[in-house]
């Protein structure tokens, strides 16, 4: 039988700064204990990060959601015996655009839900806007379906 727990705590600076956890872990059993999963999500820290707990809340949601699904729907140990390395590989693959994906949506879904602040706008124009950065095409895409046309 599989046990398991996950916990995430607000660090010292966090609360001596009054900055919210921006971390997420989490952990599902299924009901006959066969297979666990663990998933921990490290939120961006900093000024320029907004709704990072969100993030990693959503991160979290959209793993936990597709490995489960992946699961339940492959025999993994009789994959992992009986197909090549190269269809392993894109099962996996596969299995991470779906989490990735999925991430993307909700966030998407909570901005239509909840449209950034004006000061969560001159964050993103700072920050995105500015400077280049490897998330820059999602943020970019973030921010034109957050915020109406200058």
């Amino acid at each position: 039988m599989i046990t398991g727990f996950a916990h995430s705590e607000r660090g010292a600076r966090h609360k001596e700064q009054n900055i919210e956890k921006q971390d997420c872990s989490r952990t599902v059993i299924n009901f006959d204990g066969t297979y666990g999963i663990a998933a921990v999500a490290d939120g961006h820290g900093g000024d320029k990060y907004i709704r990072s707990s969100k993030g990693a809340s959503f991160a979290i949601d959209s793993a936990i959601e597709n490995i489960e699904n992946f699961l339940i729907e492959t025999n993994y140990c009789e994959m992992i015996i009986n197909k090549s390395n190269r269809e392993i590989e894109s099962k996996l693959r596969h299995l991470e655009s779906a989490i990735i994906n999925q991430w993307r949506e909700s966030i998407l879904k909570d901005l239509e839900e909840f449209p950034l602040s004006s000061h969560e706008n001159s964050i993103l124009v700072k920050t995105y806007l500015t400077q280049k950065h490897s998330d820059f095409a999602f943020a970019k895409m973030v921010f034109n379906e957050a915020t109406p046309a200058f």
